[in-house]
């Protein structure tokens, strides 16, 4: 097994140095390609993208890795890499100060390290397996001068209705469908209050922070690049994962539920789905 201690100083120079250069680039961010899903790379996807990979493979020569632009790159290891460069691209385009570089390392499908960081904000997440999650607050110029590390938990929030909630908001083809509406509907009437701030990533750390209760999404895209390092994130924080049908929740799901734990189950009475 490798040592997760090195693993995490690596992917914290490796955050900071490319958090750095998407602020400092930010006036300059265009669009590169509109995917089919529509939504669309910039030429900051491309080039922390890049970064990123071209960090690791000299590091980790053997290692898989999973991106978000490039694909996957199969070495057959038992290693692999899960790196979205900017998970909230769109938020990014339109500097809504909402968005993460997203690096999780899996050994054998299970993931060990994942780390989560909004250059924004400085807010550092991250964990590795059976070790607990913990949030980093640091600066630009001075990443590993932190002025607190705060060890993370879920909130004890055990009523949908008094609880706070985050949405993977739907596009207009998923509210097209009546049960997508009932659904919609349901939680804006069960639940205290519903955001959508545009990072599944983000979404799933504030859970593990705390901020939220719970999160659902509409859609039926998710990448494992999107969600590998935030989910290990939040279970290390004592959160709960599961798919909308209450099934235990793997990378190859293709949609999520999360919550902490407490109101999992009111969440998938309200999706409609048998528990």
């Amino acid at each position: 097994m490798l040592d997760l201690e090195k693993i995490q100083k690596i992917c914290f120079q490796i955050a900071s140095e490319n958090g750095k250069i998407l602020i400092e680039k930010w006036s300059h961010v265009s669009i590169s390609s509109i995917k089919e899903s529509n939504e669309i790379c910039t030429n900051l996807d491309l080039e922390i993208e890049n970064n990123i990979l071209d960090t690791l493979q000299k590091k980790f020569k053997k290692h898989n890795f999973n991106l978000e632009e490039k694909g996957i790159i199969n070495k057959n290891s038992p290693y692999t890499w899960y790196i979205d460069p900017i998970d909230g691209t769109r938020n990014y385009f339109r500097h809504l100060p909402i968005f993460s570089i997203s690096i999780a390392l899996a050994y054998r499908n299970e993931v060990i390290f994942g780390l989560v960081y909004n250059p924004v904000t400085h807010e550092l997440f991250y964990a590795s397996k059976d070790k607990g999650a913990f949030l980093r607050f640091g600066n630009q110029e001075h990443f590993f001068q932190f002025e607190e590390i705060k060890k993370l938990h879920v909130s004890d929030s055990n009523k949908l209705k008094h609880s706070f909630l985050c949405i993977g908001m739907p596009k207009e083809k998923d509210l097209k469908t009546e049960k997508n509406l009932k659904i919609l509907k349901n939680f804006l009437t069960a639940s205290e209050r519903i955001r959508a701030i545009g990072s599944i990533a983000l979404s799933l750390c504030y859970i593990a922070a705390g901020t939220f209760d719970g999160y659902l999404n509409f859609t039926e895209v998710i990448r494992p690049c999107d969600i590998a390092a935030a989910t290990l994130i939040l279970k290390e924080a004592g959160g709960k994962i599961s798919n909308k049908e209450g099934d235990l929740f793997t990378l190859d799901s293709k949609n999520i539920v999360a919550s902490n734990g407490l109101i999992h189950e009111e969440i998938l009475s309200n999706i409609n789905y048998k528990i």
